[in-house]
């Protein structure tokens, strides 16, 4: 009797336990079902490249593709491509030996060892690259050339030289043209672009940002005199100042024949009479200014009528007052 209660008491017992196992993974990798190869030994000849690749074998349900990544252990030796796929592209820089290794997901790796020799090989294989600025700022006025270069560092496995290639990336805004190392930059408005200096596999850039000048809306012109006298055949010298924005074109006038002018302001009388000598002053955004002088050409000797004025004012007992001329013969 007690045997049949026995039996079933022990199936109860089994049936709980089963019930509260956990579930263990088993001791092998089950998400990383694969194995991996790679050819053990590559021979390069310096400046030569070869493609070497990966192989996956798997042995299993793997969930997703294993992510895959790539190290040189002698960057000097030789060089790889930055690559996240199952091939890798190896250059060979110098002589020497360099292992290098492809690890897939978290443990499977594996490694190559790559020979470089010279091979008689005289080719250049550029190493690297750098630009003299990486961000820089720049003002653009219209009223200038705005230029400037910039100088690219090429570095190669024999010290031969290599000029690098040049581009700007927003054209609109600068442009650029190489000559030699130096990549003479052109601005052409406000903005940002990158400037990129390319040499073999290697680039390097500048980051420009270029702000238009802060530019005054106005120019004006002012002179030494506004009123003059001179004899016939003698010379006098008007200045002109100007304050605000550059002028790019100065012209001196004079309205009538009695009075000759050149452009730098020397007024000569031709013969007896007056005139108005004016300077007229333009900026490059269109903005102008005039000023002028009255100015009197008397026979050498002779005394004007503004001049005899003069002359009665400083006499002792007078009284001084300003006076106005106008615009006509005294």
């Amino acid at each position: 009797m007690k045997r049949k209660f026995l039996i079933p008491f022990l199936l109860a017992c089994v049936s709980l336990s089963a019930c509260s196992l956990p579930d263990h993974p088993s001791s092998g990798d089950i998400t990383e079902n694969f194995t991996v190869d790679l050819q053990q030994t590559m021979s390069l000849a310096v400046g030569q490249t070869q493609s070497l690749v990966v192989g996956i074998n798997y042995t299993g349900t793997v969930s997703g593709n294993p992510s895959i990544s790539w190290t040189v252990s002698d960057p000097s030796i030789a060089s790889i491509s930055d690559s996240k796929t199952d091939t890798v592209r190896v250059t060979g820089l110098s002589s020497g030996s360099t292992i290098v290794t492809a690890l897939v997901g978290q443990t499977r790796s594996a490694s190559c060892m790559v020979t470089v020799s010279s091979g008689g090989s005289s080719e250049t294989v550029v190493t690297g690259i750098s630009l003299d600025a990486t961000d820089k700022e720049f003002v653009y006025d219209i009223s200038q050339p705005n230029t400037f270069t910039l100088v690219a560092s090429v570095t190669t496995n024999n010290g031969g030289i290599v000029n690098p290639t040049w581009k700007s990336t927003v054209e609109s805004v600068a442009t650029v043209s190489g000559n030699g190392k130096n990549g003479v930059v052109t601005v052409h408005s406000a903005g940002e672009t990158n400037i990129v200096a390319t040499a073999g596999a290697f680039s390097a850039q500048c980051k420009l940002h270029v702000k238009d000048i802060l530019v005054p809306e106005t120019i004006e012109v002012s002179l030494n005199t506004t009123n003059a006298t001179v004899e016939v055949g003698k010379n006098i010298q008007l200045t002109a100042t100007i304050r605000g924005n550059e002028a790019v074109s100065v012209i001196w006038q004079s309205d009538n024949a009695c009075v000759s002018v050149t452009q730098t302001g020397q007024v000569t009388g031709v013969s007896k009479g007056n005139a108005n000598v004016s300077v007229t002053v333009t900026d490059a955004h269109g903005n102008s200014d005039m000023e002028s002088c009255y100015v009197v050409v008397k026979e050498p000797g002779e005394q004007s009528q503004y001049d005899q004025q003069i002359a009665q004012w400083s006499e002792p007992g007078n009284i001084y007052f300003h006076y106005l001329r106008k615009e006509h013969d005294y």
